[in-house]
């Protein structure tokens, strides 16, 4: 499994952000709760005939404080134990994420760190 997590910093900013995640893989499986939602959807790898498990949790228990958390997760390859090192899947998963999730930021002005 690989996994990132990331710190974002504004003020009214929860809006944009769940709007981001939820259009990241718009069929993925969500489930809130107080403090925030996950979502989660299967991503496949036709080539090598894998499935990946993405797991995104957004944390809003600090969103008064001007602050919301988010986690990327990635598993599920590990029963394929020479391609998935070869080819990168599980971390491709998360860097896609971070790609797409920095340039959103970049073009709303928002202010996050990678933890």
């Amino acid at each position: 499994m690989i996994s990132s997590k990331y710190t974002i910093q504004g003020r009214n900013i929860e809006e944009k952000i769940a709007g981001f995640v939820r259009s990241f893989y718009a069929s993925a499986y969500e489930s809130s709760y107080k403090g925030g939602f996950i979502r989660i959807f299967e991503d496949n790898n036709f080539f090598n005939k894998i499935n990946y498990i993405v797991i995104i949790r957004v944390d809003t228990t600090e969103v008064e404080n001007g602050i919301i958390k988010i986690e990327v997760i990635s598993g599920g390859a590990e029963e394929k134990v020479l391609l998935p090192s070869i080819f990168g899947g599980e971390k491709r998963r998360v860097k896609g994420f971070a790609k797409e999730f920095q340039e959103f930021c970049n073009e709303h002005f928002i202010n996050y760190t990678a933890d």
